[in-house]
């Protein structure tokens, strides 16, 4: 059982195109074989395409798919379709071919995007960094605005699950130094999704995770400031705690601006974040280079 003849048939070359798309190439091929029996995979391959090769004459598309199916009852011969469209997203690197040509079972490369959505919060203070406050000098409550969000998504294949140790890392972690151009702790990683993944290419076939992580950024980071305002009804007078009394001598009837090492400030101060503007730092910290960088 094997394939004893392989041509290509003129009448099966196509093309078709249209305007802002790649041209789609097509070939058919004929395999003759000396039993009916022969393997299906062998007389798929007969013709000698493999998936990337370029379409002759043509390097801006590349076999993507083919059809292979009787040609007539004899079972002795057969035709082989060759289909030819542009080079997928995934699986090139820069020079434009795949990341190992001797294998077209390697696993997809790292697919990034961007996008952005619109949320809203409570606010405190104006774009100055004020607080927002009447004309009695006291804070406004249930105020919100709303926040533009710039996110980076990823997706990237394992070959095995290594990919949920790194989920429970680094879900709800900020980067730790710089990373994509940014200072810390001003992108968060949320892991989103995992799907595994079966692809059967010219009798391999290779099994995967797909995985989506998502990289959302925020300039001011992702510290914690609204409502960390260095404020208080009492202060703190040689470690002592002691209430802290208004110009006439009567405790305070709401909180005023204290000073960093936690005395009242005077009056009229403006209060500012706690730790020195910093506010608190509510998120752990992780190494982001493990991801690389878009780009």
């Amino acid at each position: 059982m094997a394939v004893t003849a392989t041509y290509e048939l003129t009448r099966g070359r196509t093309v078709s195109g249209a305007v802002g798309d790649t041209s789609t190439y097509a070939r058919l091929f004929a395999v003759r074989v000396d039993d009916p029996g022969t393997s299906l995979l062998d007389i798929s391959t007969a013709p000698g395409v493999s998936y990337y090769d370029e379409y002759p004459g043509d390097g801006s598309v590349v076999c993507t798919s083919f059809e292979c199916q009787a040609a007539d009852d004899s079972g002795m011969w057969y035709t082989v379709s060759m289909k030819y469209s542009a080079r997928p997203v995934w699986g090139y690197g820069d020079d434009g071919k795949p990341p190992n040509p001797a294998d077209p079972l390697s696993l997809p490369e790292d697919q990034w995007s961007a996008a952005a959505s619109i949320s809203s919060g409570p606010v405190t203070r104006d774009n100055t960094g004020k607080p927002i406050v009447n004309s009695a000098k006291d804070p406004i409550g249930g105020l919100e605005k709303d926040y533009a969000e710039f996110r980076l998504t990823l997706v990237r294949s394992y070959p095995g699950l290594t990919w949920s140790a790194l989920a429970l890392t680094y879900t709800n972690a900020v980067n730790s130094g710089v990373w994509n151009g940014s200072p810390a702790r001003t992108w968060k990683c949320h892991f989103q999704s995992a799907q595994k993944q079966t692809e059967n290419n010219q009798g391999g076939t290779i099994t995967y995770w797909s995985t989506v992580w998502d990289f959302v950024y925020r300039p001011e980071t992702w510290d914690l400031k609204e409502g960390c305002e260095n404020v208080g009804m009492m202060e703190l007078v040689d470690d002592e705690k002691l209430v802290i009394k208004d110009s006439g001598g009567d405790a305070v009837v709401s909180p005023v601006a204290l000073n960093s090492d936690g005395s009242a400030a005077e009056p009229g101060t403006v209060p500012s974040i706690i730790n020195a503007g910093r506010g608190v730092q509510v998120y752990r910290t992780a190494n982001f280079s493990i991801f690389g960088e878009p780009g």
